[in-house]
């Protein structure tokens, strides 16, 4: 685990991601505000982080990638947790 500070303005949604936010009815807002929330982040697959957070009273889940040499942070996917 760590602790990160984050720049809202790197955020990058893939295409997966905004499908799938699409899906399970999670704003660009939804995730902006999980990354505000969250202050720790753990290891996810792939050399991914995770942070989970709470957002409109429910938990989210949001994958990313921060290893982008643009040095945007890349939103891979999100869910609900109490889905």
């Amino acid at each position: 685990m760590r602790l990160i500070h984050w720049d809202w303005d790197r955020l990058v949604f893939t295409r997966h991601a905004r499908q799938r936010m699409a899906q399970r009815r999670i704003a660009e807002e939804d995730v902006c505000e999980a990354f505000a929330q969250a202050s720790v982040v753990v290891p996810a697959n792939e050399g991914n982080l995770k942070l989970i957070a709470k957002v409109r009273g429910r938990k989210i889940c949001v994958v990313f990638d921060d290893r982008e040499q643009k040095g945007d942070l890349v939103i891979i996917s999100t869910w609900w947790m109490d889905a």
